[in-house]
């Protein structure tokens, strides 16, 4: 018998399927336990051949596109710098941050800058790493390395780029944030700008902190996190973000996760929430968690989180721990139960259409008015009119520069609805501005801008029965002058038509130049004789470092400023002494804001358009309705924005828009919370933030920040190492909310005139 076995073991390997019909015919009966192992083995194939996986819910393709995920080991692409997973695919950049000591990137990594260099990791498990470092150094004897302020060995001089591996003990590292120093001792040609060819002699790839040197290669065959049109896959240990971009009110959360299952291990996954209003710094850790086990084939888990009828926007933290032979988990399922609606009562309308006037003083910043607790009397007449008002604490720009801001303002929609970011763009015909409303509802629209900014050329001229601009057929500074806006305005305030009027008035001070009346130039020191005034040279200059002003010399242009915003408040003025005398005046609404700030070297920057910093989107907001008008409990405390100007307007004249405005109606009752502000900078590489109560995250160029603003409202201290998670998730949320931005919007808006060139470069706008 044996001859004839093995003439079969040999057939086996040519025809393994006639083999496996020998066994069958030949163990079938003989054997009851070689009966069981053909069934089991039957089951198998069975179960392998089958691909079963519920099919993908709930995942919205923005949800797919925005979500992220970091593993448990952290590389640093310093070429573009942005951490790369462990497979060499990209994530967002999330828990490790480069310090001081640094060049600019550029397409083959970085350069040392200096004698040292840093790097900022946050690590939730302080267990044994590695440091991993891909660089090259021709010009230096040797690298040390300390962390935490541990010396934990050097790295070779190279001359060819190299990869190597510095082990960090137990107990060096620390949960929560580590700090990473790289010290140079130069060699014999020390630390020449022209050694190496004309560049610095340390020059480094990627940095990275890993468990092994395995687990930073490319080319395992094993991607960390990818995504495709359906779903998301995880492929190691890590923490899976999905942005949850939502006003609603939700019961729970339910994730459906699946992965191929072996017998011999099994793949576990824990489930958390966080929502952008909350508190917490961060999420908290897994309330539910499960395994994914089985014989063979796909198995699938799923857990159910409930968020006790949370709303407002926030992200779902999936936790995964695969074995390190496991194969993708892949989430299937993200579905969320909603919370019945909470019956309010809506504020009342005034049983006359009220007369509406919007007043918008450009560049003012909230916290420079006398009525937000500024110490100088730059606002008497606007603090007198706040004294009778809604004033609203927490309103900010949805962009630094007037273009922007003034189309969200006039609109209702955010910039990434209506694509006007930039001086090609126009507003839609599409678009149904705030004059168009309430024109459609028998108002008398008059709308006078001395901005050309805020034109007819830009579409904004949409609704308005007359619309004035005061840069034609002058020059400035007569073309800036608030007191043309206003003796226009009164002019309009004496017609005596039945119908109601919607009047706009946008002023140009205090924006630069920053040159007010002789009786309000009250502020500066008498005695300053440094020579730096408030004309938009002075300001660029300063902004691009040309000039370096002193202390004295930048309170001198904050004294202009404020003597600037003085001669506005003095114009404006005149026109709430008008509408107080008219008969009207018990059914008039009057609005009082800006459409962005100013800044004054806070974070390096002068005037406005270049960052996302609040003293560059702090506005003022005070709303005046009339007297006898019944408001249910008013927020004035929140975070609003511009956005929020059209549908607040809109409801005190009782007009319901077409469709859902991106703002809100600030005297309806909130049923949601987690009211948040998404703004963008001027340029074509601009910074975008979200904010929300208490935190605000910015993100562009390359970098990232997160502030704090419960304890810091001054933007000082980046806790974007401190608080990874809380960064993840307003960063995802914001990619989220700015990817349905319209190219270019919309249509072209046409060659701009003379007159607009010679004002617009008078504000500084054309160089």
């Amino acid at each position: 018998m044996a001859p004839e076995r093995r003439r079969h073991f040999d057939k086996r390997r040519a025809e393994p399927v006639k083999y496996l019909v020998f066994v069958v015919k030949q163990r079938l009966f003989r054997a009851p336990g070689a009966c069981l192992l053909v069934l089991v083995f039957a089951l198998a194939l069975v179960s392998c051949s089958n691909e079963p996986s519920l099919p993908t819910q709930g995942l919205s393709a923005g949800q797919i596109q925005f979500a992220s995920f970091w593993p448990d080991e952290y590389v640093l692409d310093l070429r573009r710098n942005s951490a790369e997973d462990t497979a060499g695919g990209s994530q967002d950049r999330v828990g490790i941050q480069l310090g001081e000591g640094w060049a600019a990137p550029d397409r083959s990594g970085r350069w040392a800058q200096g004698e040292t260099s840093t790097v900022s990791v946050h690590v939730a498990d302080p267990a044994a790493r590695n440091l991993l470092f891909e660089y090259r150094s021709p010009g230096v004897e040797s690298i040390a390395v300390d962390v935490n302020g541990v010396d934990v060995g050097q790295l070779p001089p190279s001359a060819t780029w190299q990869t190597h591996l510095l082990p960090v003990a137990d107990g060096v590292l620390s949960a929560g944030v580590n700090t990473i120093v790289l010290r140079y001792a130069a060699g014999p040609e020390g630390f020449s700008m022209f050694a190496d060819g004309g560049w610095r002699s340390v020059y480094f790839r990627t940095v990275g902190l890993v468990k092994s040197e395995e687990a930073a290669r490319p080319d395992d065959g094993m991607a960390a996190f990818s995504r495709d049109q359906e779903t998301l896959r995880v492929g190691r240990s890590g923490t899976l973000v999905v942005p949850f971009g939502t006003d609603r009110q939700v019961a729970s959360v339910a994730v459906t996760m699946s992965a191929e299952s072996r017998l011999w291990r099994s793949s576990t996954f824990g489930l958390r929430y966080w929502g952008a209003a909350d508190g917490d710094a961060e999420p908290k850790p897994s309330a539910v968690q499960d395994s994914l086990r089985g014989l063979w084939g796909r198995a699938s888990a799923s857990l159910e989180l409930p968020l006790d009828g949370r709303s407002g926007p926030g992200c779902v933290f999936i936790d995964v721990d695969l074995p390190s032979t496991g194969a993708p988990m892949r989430l299937d399922v993200l579905h969320a139960e909603e919370s019945p609606p909470v019956p309010t009562r809506e504020p009342d309308v005034p049983p006359d259409a009220p007369d509406i006037v919007l007043i918008v003083l450009d560049a003012a910043r909230a916290d420079h008015v006398g009525a937000y607790g500024y110490s100088r009397q730059t606002s008497p007449n606007i603090d007198r009119f706040a004294a009778n008002s809604l004033l609203f604490e927490n309103v900010h720009a949805t962009a630094p520069y007037t273009l922007s801001s003034m189309a969200t303002m006039l609109t209702g929609l955010s910039f990434a609805q209506h694509g006007v970011t930039g001086r090609e763009h126009k507003i839609s015909e599409s678009v149904t501005t705030l004059a168009e409303y309430l024109q459609d509802a028998g108002y008398r629209t008059a709308c006078l801008s001395a901005n050309p900014n805020n034109s007819a050329r830009l579409g904004l001229e949409q609704g308005c029965d007359v619309f004035e601009e005061f840069w034609l057929d002058v020059v400035p500074p007569e073309s800036l002058d608030p007191y043309r806006v206003s003796r226009s305005a009164l002019e309009a305030l004496r017609d005596t038509a039945e119908s109601p009027l919607f009047l706009m008035l946008h002023y140009v001070p205090p924006h630069e130049p920053y040159a007010p009346r002789p009786e309000f130039d009250i502020f500066g020191d008498e005695d300053y004789d440094g020579g730096y005034d408030g004309s938009w040279e002075t300001i660029r200059s300063i902004d691009d470092g040309t000039l370096e002003p002193t202390p004295a010399d930048l309170e001198e242009i904050v004294s202009l400023y404020d003597g600037n915003l003085r001669t506005g408040d003095d114009a404006v003025g005149l026109v709430l002494d008008a509408l107080q005398r008219r008969e009207r005046w018990d059914r008039t609404v009057v609005l009082v804001t800006s459409d962005h700030g100013e800044a004054f070297g806070e974070h390096g920057r002068m005037g406005h358009n270049t960052t996302v910093y609040d003293e560059m989107l702090h506005v003022p907001f005070i709303l005046r309705v009339p007297d006898d008008l019944r408001l249910p409990a008013v927020d004035r405390a929140s975070v609003a924005s511009l956005a929020d100007v059209t549908p607040t307007l809109l409801g005190l004249a009782g007009v319901e828009p077409r469709g859902r405005l991106y703002g809100e109606n600030l005297l309806a009752p909130r049923v949601t919370t987690g009211r948040r502000v998404v703004a963008r900078s001027g340029g074509l590489r601009p910074f975008y933030a979200y904010r929300t109560e208490r935190w605000k995250a910015i993100e562009g160029r390359g970098g990232g920040e997160l502030y704090d603003l419960s304890v810091d409202p001054d933007e000082r201290t980046d806790r974007y190492v401190d608080h990874p998670a809380t960064f993840a998730c307003l960063n995802a949320l914001l990619q989220l909310e700015i990817s349905g931005s319209v190219e270019a919007s919309t249509a072209e808006s046409g060659e701009l005139s003379e007159e607009e060139m010679r004002t617009l470069r008078s504000l500084g706008y054309v160089r």
